[in-house]
C-alpha cells in the first residue's frame, strides 16, 4: 500500500512540473512576441528618422551653396545687385 502512494506522489509531481513548465513556455512565448512587435515598431521609427536625416543633410548641402543663399536673399530680403531694378507687381499686394 505504501508503494502505491509513492507512485501517485511521483505522478502528481510530474503533472505539476509539466503544468509549470508549460506555463513558463507560454509566458516566454508571449513575452517574445511582444518584444518582436516592439522591435518592428522601433525599426520603422529608425527608418523614418534615417530618411529624415538624409533629407536634412541634402537640404543642408543645398543651403550651403552660394547660389541658394543668393536666391533666398533675393526673394526674402529683396536683395539687388548693382544696376538691377526691382519690379513690384501691384496685383500681388
Amino acid at each position: 500500500m505504501k508503494l502505491f502512494k509513492q507512485k501517485h506522489l511521483w505522478i502528481y509531481a510530474l503533472v505539476f512540473m509539466f503544468v509549470y513548465f508549460s506555463f513558463l513556455h507560454y509566458k516566454t512565448f508571449v513575452d517574445y512576441s511582444a518584444l518582436k512587435k516592439d522591435e518592428k515598431v522601433y525599426q520603422e521609427k529608425i527608418s523614418y528618422e534615417l530618411a529624415k536625416q538624409e533629407e536634412l543633410n541634402y537640404l543642408d548641402e543645398k543651403a550651403s551653396s552660394q547660389k541658394t543663399v543668393e536666391s533666398i536673399a533675393r526673394s526674402s530680403l529683396n536683395y539687388l545687385k548693382e544696376g538691377e531694378i526691382l519690379f513690384v507687381d501691384s496685383e500681388k499686394r
